[in-house]
């Protein structure tokens, strides 16, 4: 028997709703925990600039870069296969959690070489990381897989408000641990890392204890993993590759041209994550949702939410290229003045790839997966930089992302086409009706988020 559930409720509502772009409440809700989590991770990335330089930061992105890698590589696709699974009502929700517990104790044993070899060995990304930061490293796998599987179940539920609780303790615990950590003058790259870890497995039991009524009792079921693995086998390479693409730049980076190098290429990363904010915020919604209605109402909305997020993209990018070069040397030092040059190299990508990640969600929810797209734009990613990077540094780094995110971008537009018959000038061109859409979503956010909406 399925369970009464009133975020799940909301979700269907608002999948009824699809041509009129409404935002649910979990969906304002899920663009909170997005806000929580990027301006946390902006005030962490300033307090450890200020405190660590473009070497120290540099490391500590590369520690998190490798687990947050391995995290993808050991996932297998489970998440989104957990979210397709439980939201078709083809798994029970309890079975589906269960089984991610299993598979991420197993999954995280086998990631333990491969970070201590990409961290503290002769072929390490950069030189220097303690042996207390790797072991720290290696307990955070497994809780950054278990999350994000058991956020997958969530998300097939539409329980959508419970990431926002996730994000909300998660992100603060890590926050006052990094101020903390600073105002008695020990801030290092182990001790963030270790804030970190209190902090995710903190929000991971929020998450379970929030989740528990939905999901309990656990079970584990051998034919259900074995569907979700199937299903997962062609999500995985699609997945594996787009986060590839995203973030082997700075590992490769690491190798070519040292920690300070990575140190400034993340703070133009991190800019650039002000720009995905409303489009990467959209896909997981997109996921769960698409798979609740029809194709032609599902291409509808997904059309509509991709001019939204240009509409935003290109404001924000605006905004970015005139504000940044002074607001980097203000906020982070002039050490990192140099980071904005990377920012515009990333800006092309980047603007590609918010549309992408629309698309690549509905696509995901029809059990379409672009995954030879992927694998080339990997290879190619990775030819670029080796090619680039010597050249021209971090803006060498930019510019092979920025190709390889237009390239997906356009495979993503032609099967989407292709599924709906929806024209590329549908979804890229905002129109006047967008506009008015996104102030009457601003206007009536206050009134969702306090209940009234």
């Amino acid at each position: 028997m399925a369970r009464h559930d009133p975020d799940t409720e909301a979700i269907d509502e608002a999948a009824e709703e699809f041509p009129e772009l409404r935002l649910s409440v979990g969906t304002t809700w899920y663009f909170v925990s997005r806000i929580v989590t990027l301006g946390t991770s902006f005030l962490i990335g300033i307090v450890i600039a200020r405190t660590l330089g473009p070497v120290g930061k540099g490391e500590l992105s590369v520690v998190m870069q490798v687990v947050s890698l391995l995290a993808v590589l050991l996932s297998l696709g489970i998440g989104s296969a957990n979210v397709f699974f439980v939201s078709h009502r083809r798994t029970v929700p309890g079975v589906a959690a269960g089984n991610s517990v299993i598979l991420a104790v197993v999954s995280a044993a086998a990631g333990l070489p491969l970070i201590v070899a990409l961290l503290h060995s002769p072929i390490a990304v950069v030189p220097g990381v303690t042996w207390t930061t790797v072991i720290l490293a290696v307990l955070l796998l497994p809780v950054t897989l278990l999350t994000g599987w058991l956020l997958g179940v969530i998300a097939g539920l539409g329980r959508i408000r419970l990431s926002v609780w996730l994000a909300f303790v998660s992100s603060t615990l890590a926050l006052a641990g990094v101020v903390l950590l600073w105002w008695r003058g020990i801030l290092s790259v182990q001790g963030v890392v270790a804030v970190s870890l209190l902090g995710s497995l903190a929000g991971l039991i929020v998450l379970a204890v929030g989740a528990w009524r939905s999901v309990a009792p656990l079970g584990v079921d051998s034919t259900a993993a074995r569907a979700t693995v199937s299903y997962s086998a062609r999500t995985y390479a699609g997945e594996m590759a787009g986060y590839l693409v995203e973030r082997q730049d700075m590992l490769l980076l690491g190798w070519l041209a040292g920690a300070g190098a990575v140190g400034l290429y993340s703070v133009g990363v991190s800019a650039a994550e002000l720009v995905w904010f409303v489009p990467s915020a959209l896909g997981p919604i997109i996921f769960a949702k698409a798979a609740r209605t029809s194709v032609d109402s599902a291409a509808d909305y997904v059309a509509r939410s991709s001019r939204v997020s240009v509409l935003s993209m290109v404001v924000v990018s605006a905004v970015g290229v005139v504000l940044l070069p002074p607001v980097i040397g203000l906020v982070y030092g002039q050490a990192f003045a140099t980071a904005a040059f990377a920012f515009y190299a990333l800006l092309p990508g980047i603007l590609c790839d918010g549309v992408g990640r629309v698309l690549t969600s509905f696509l995901h929810s029809r059990d379409i997966i672009l995954w030879r797209a992927s694998l080339v734009s990997v290879v190619a990613n990775i030819a670029l930089n080796l090619v680039l990077i010597p050249l021209w540094g971090i803006v060498g780094a930019g510019i092979a992302s920025s190709i390889c995110y237009g390239g997906l971008t356009i495979a993503a537009l032609r099967a989407f086409g292709a599924e709906t018959g929806v024209r590329s000038s549908a979804v890229l061109l905002p129109t006047t009706e967008d506009v008015r859409v996104v102030g009457r979503a601003l206007g009536e956010l206050p009134g969702r988020l306090l209940g009234r909406g």
